[in-house]
């Protein structure tokens, strides 16, 4: 019932829209994807969507993490029925209610049960493996009749749980211990089982998932090129045989005696499961559906999107790699790589497209290192890491260009220091704290003490770590905190296994580890990665199994007030004394975890994304095509088009997903209303493994025809050499575009001739343009002469590709015209904004809508008070100042510093109202903008903080909005100068003991 009230009652944020079009249509998910997930919700929808329409989607969430906190009731119950043989039926309800309720009441599953998304489901398959293999471990022993049933469904359990995420496989290795804790007595026959564990993980991990697919698609090449079968036949033939032949090999060791029936039923069908599950992707690749994120079009792209390698999953280092500075080895630059084969739907086969030679860089040795932890070798995540850490490192001397340089190269230490620091206490301890002791705010962490940290409640321990209840202009939704009760309980539950049942114990903290600390290893998380969302869902796994810690906490702390009792008094403990202890637990863990966290957790009205998306879509004209960045900013979109038929004239392309082939041959094909989208871009160009990064040619100033692009890719004369390769590259990096080729144009701006331009000529943004950005370049010339070119407003500009001065702003997107207006003095507006409804419409509709995320946060700040700002300067310049005054006033209404804190974009409004004559709102804004930025600084400079560097990035960047923001002020308001001047100087002061007490440089 809680989580019904407080369900995700919109479209959602993050990856819920995706979840909802894929059961909707029996899509796919981004990589590596959750094919059962798909599979079994498109079944219930047919039972449940007629009853609840798309409350449908995210009532699966709520079905099953209710069904997982029932299984999790049990687990608790049968452990303590194991661990603790005279405990009595009160104690183990109790204690099971406490544990599976505190659980359901923690911040991360609470979320994830009330949202579309995979982990509820993830969950509930863990749990119920986790019960049947206790259900297993308490039989009487290790193949009789009860327990081969068991082992049937822990296997079955198993192929559902890989089918959902193919880190569940790693479950194996704690089952395996489980099996030899129940079969043997000696420790050296356990650690034998656990190394056993770990190979059968890796094994099934690499062959059940990668190599049988690649065998598939060698197969499938088979079929193809030799026999002239139609593509995907032949693999699918052999994917539906393999278990078969499985099954077979079983049968053949049973007669050995080696196998008995049980495990082989249960291994089998576990296979079956698996492979239907993935396989059942691939006939999709045709469906008419706008969620087209990671579609595979043959087995060897199917390996591709298991491996996630459009993310980089593939390609993370566990071991050994170099340090994210590594240098190129000169001598030897390159080194070979694995061949690329993709399916060529002109010539009906398959062809190598890249032959792998000398496709990777080869980096100098001496910045090898093992445990690497600094590896990622990009600028922002290069740039990122002597942000979290101080890097001692090693100085060795190179000679680069002629010069000798000296570089800092990380050692092991430094390797195991940035694994301490970011990655477990940031990246985990910190969302383990948030789930059970306290979070201070919804907002994201960005490493100071603001935002995203865990609390305690308890001022002595906040304190030291220099965090603050969060009651100052950040304090969307009050900070939930617990006084650390829920994780004290789970370490005395921990303490009390590994005492009274030392093998379960183990058997539980490997599971705790494994989905905690285990995660951290293998996904190996770099500083980028919590920039752009918390990353808490991935370690569920690891606060389930905490939880259950808790549970068994309360068995114990009754058996030691029983033998004090006793002692004391001399008499048995009193089942009354029990019950009202249980009472008191239950109240002062998951029911304060209740009511603390229901403001966070409640998405009863959280509709702003459904309202923005439809925003997006009815600022577009007709036909249009929209470019969009991110998949938050892209989803919403085609779930509206999608699930609800609504404005599918629009064509909404993603330019990151424009990399993919699957995604780039989806454009030739009509989707709702939209027709297909015209490319002239070489199909060859378009394949897997081929170019994917196309360099400028900076020397040349001449400006290229976008039209002529084409031609000049086309042309196979026109490369250079890399070594072995020939890379293809773009003429120039000044572009141009005739006027005469635009089709559609706005006609209120007909009479504006002042503003038309004979022709566009931008620079792109980039000296490398990717694929996917080239493709976007190839969409914009071959279809503006038919339909308007739209981009999407989110904050950000690279998806703009270099053309913002000829960008309209119409609503909350911008169309491309001929169109560019002279900057006259300091307070014109650059930009052309034609005045759209859509945002009057929006914060009219936003009376009773709740900022529950801190994306929506984002959205309300970078996007709507962006666009508002804009839209009522080109009121005020049109002399239509009452339209403006209402827009800001509307603004002003709908998003109150409250709500969403005032920031840059409310300034600039502030000082709107004051060019219109309205002093007392233009005061008011201007000056609740900088409290808000002292209010920052004050709790900015405290001592004792974690990561001082990534403090000082915050401190730099407020003070130095707030010097300038306090410059124009005292401009706009002379009589206030003084005041303004005085309470800079004192802050200035304290910045600069504090910068030398943290001992960091001054900013």
């Amino acid at each position: 019932m809680i989580y019904w009230l407080t369900r995700q009652t919109g479209m959602g944020v993050w990856d819920s829209p995706e979840f909802a079009m894929s059961t909707n249509s029996l899509g796919t998910t981004h990589a590596p994807g959750s094919p059962f997930y798909t599979l079994f919700t498109y079944l219930l929808d047919f039972i449940f969507h007629p009853f609840f329409g798309t409350d449908a989607f995210v009532f699966y969430s709520i079905l099953f993490g209710s069904l997982a906190i029932g299984v999790v009731f049990l687990i608790i119950y049968e452990l303590i029925e194991l661990a603790f043989l005279n405990s009595d039926e009160l104690t183990k309800v109790l204690s099971a209610s406490l544990g599976s309720l505190c659980l359901a009441f923690s911040s991360t599953f609470w979320t994830n049960s009330t949202e579309v998304e995979v982990y509820s489901l993830s969950m509930l398959a863990l749990s119920c493996t986790l019960l049947f293999s206790l259900k297993w471990y308490k039989s009487n022993a290790v193949a009789d009749k009860k327990s081969r049933y068991y082992l049937r469904i822990i296997f079955v359990l198993l192929g559902i749980s890989a089918s959902l995420h193919p880190i569940n496989v790693a479950c194996v290795i704690p089952l395996f211990m489980l099996y030899s804790f129940k079969k043997y007595d000696k420790w050296l026959f356990h650690l034998g089982f656990l190394g056993l564990g770990l190979v059968s993980f890796v094994i099934g991990y690499q062959i059940l998932y990668f190599k049988l697919f690649t065998i598939a698609g060698n197969v499938d090449y088979l079929f193809v090129n030799k026999l002239g079968w139609n593509k995907n036949l032949g693999g699918m033939a052999f994917m539906f045989l393999a278990p078969l032949i499985f099954f077979l090999f079983l049968k053949y060791i049973q007669k050995k005696k080696r196998i008995n029936t049980a495990v082989k039923s249960a291994m089998f069908l576990s296979i079956v499961f698996l492979v239907s599950s993935y396989s059942n992707l691939l006939p999709l690749i045709n469906s008419n559906t706008t969620n087209f994120n990671s579609v595979s079009t043959s087995f060897y792209d199917q390996v591709d999107y298991m491996e996630a390698s459009r993310f980089g999953v593939d390609n993370i280092p566990i071991f050994k790699a170099p340090s994210y500075n590594a240098i190129i080895d000169a001598t030897h630059p390159f080194n070979d790589g694995n061949e690329v084969i993709a399916y060529n739907k002109v010539e009906k086969r398959y062809q190598i497209t890249e032959d792998g030679i000398n496709l990777e860089l080869n980096y100098h040795p001496i910045f090898d290192t093992y445990f690497p932890r600094l590896y990622a070798n990009d600028d922002v995540n290069s740039n990122l890491y002597t942000t979290w850490i101080d890097i001692d490192g090693r100085m060795e001397s190179f000679y680069t260009g002629g010069t000798k340089t000296k570089i800092k190269v990380p050692v092991l230490k430094d390797q195991f220091l940035f694994f301490m620091g970011y990655q477990m206490d940031w990246m985990y301890f910190r969302y383990l704290m948030w789930n059970f002791s306290g979070r201070q705010n919804i907002h994201l962490g960005n490493g100071d003490n603001l935002n995203g940290n865990w609390l305690s409640g308890i001022s002595i321990i906040d304190g030291s770590r220099g965090v603050e209840i969060d009651d100052g202009v950040n304090s969307t939704h009050s900070s939930a905190y617990y006084y650390l009760l829920p994780f004290l309980l789970g370490l005395i539950g921990l303490m009390g296994m590994l005492i009274y049942r030392t093998k379960l114990g183990l058997f539980l903290l490997s599971l705790f580890v494994l989905y905690g600390i285990g995660i951290i290893i293998i996904i190996n998380p770099t500083p980028l990665s919590v920039l752009i969302r918390e990353r808490d869902y991935i370690f569920i796994g690891s606060f389930l199994v905490f939880s259950i810690f808790i549970g068994l906490s309360l068995p114990l702390i009754f058996k030691i007030m029983s033998i004090l009792f006793n002692k004391l008094s001399g008499y048995a403990f009193p089942k009354a004394t029990k019950s009202i202890i249980a009472a008191l637990l239950i109240i002062a863990l998951p029911l304060q975890m209740l009511a603390k966290n229901y403001s966070q957790r409640d998405l009863s009205n959280s509709g702003l994304i459904d309202l923005v998306a439809k925003a997006y879509l009815d600022s577009c004209p007709q036909n249009a095509i929209l470019f969009t960045q991110g998949d938050n900013f892209t989803f919403p979109l085609w779930y509206l088009q999608e699930i609800h038929n609504y404005r599918t004239d629009v064509r909404v392309l993603n330019i990151d997903l424009l990399q993919l082939p699957s995604f780039i041959e989806k454009l030739e094909i009509d989707m709702g209303k939209s027709k297909a989208v015209r490319t002239d871009i070489p199909y060859e160009m378009t394949l897997k493994g081929s170019q994917y990064q196309f360099p400028i040619n900076l020397e040349e100033k001449r400006v290229t025809n976008l039209k002529m692009l084409d031609d000049h890719l086309k042309n196979d004369s026109l490369f250079y050499n890399n070594g072995s390769r020939k890379i293809k590259y773009l003429p120039s990096k000044t572009m141009g575009i005739f006027a005469a080729d635009f089709l559609y144009k706005f006609q209120i701006l007909e009479d504006q001739k002042e503003l038309l331009r004979s022709d566009i000529v931008f620079n792109l943004s980039k000296d490398v343009v990717s694929r996917g950005e080239l493709i976007a370049l190839d969409v914009i010339q071959a279809n503006m002469v038919e339909r308007p070119i739209c981009f999407l407003i989110n904050g950000k500009t690279n998806h703009y590709l270099g053309m913002d001065e000829y960008l309209i702003q119409h609503g909350l997107i911008q169309i491309l015209q001929p169109l560019q207006r002279p900057v006259v003095d300091k307070n014109s507006n650059p930009k052309i904004v034609i005045t759209n409804p859509v945002l009057p419409q929006i914060y009219k509709a936003m009376d009773d809508v709740v900022i529950s995320t801190s994306k929506e946060q984002d959205i309300s700040k970078t996007v709507l008070r962006r666009t508002t700002y804009f839209e009522s300067q080109a009121l005020l310049e049109n002399r239509d100042t009452i339209a403006a005054i209402n827009l800001l006033d509307l603004s002003l209404k709908a998003l109150p510093n409250e709500k969403v804190p005032y920031g840059n974009f409310s300034y600039s409004m502030g000082k709107l109202y004051h060019r219109m004559g309205h002093n007392i709102e233009a005061k008011l804004v201007c000056e609740t903008v900088i409290n808000n930025n002292f209010i920052t600084l004050d709790r900015l400079f405290v001592n004792n903080i974690a990561y001082p560097r990534r403090q000082m990035i915050t401190a730099v960047k407020t003070y130095k909005n707030l010097s300038e923001m306090v410059i124009q002020l005292n401009l706009l308001f002379p009589e206030r100068a003084d005041y303004w001047k005085k309470r800079l100087e004192q802050i200035n002061e304290r910045r600069k003991i504090w910068a030398m007490t943290v001992d960091q440089d001054q900013p």
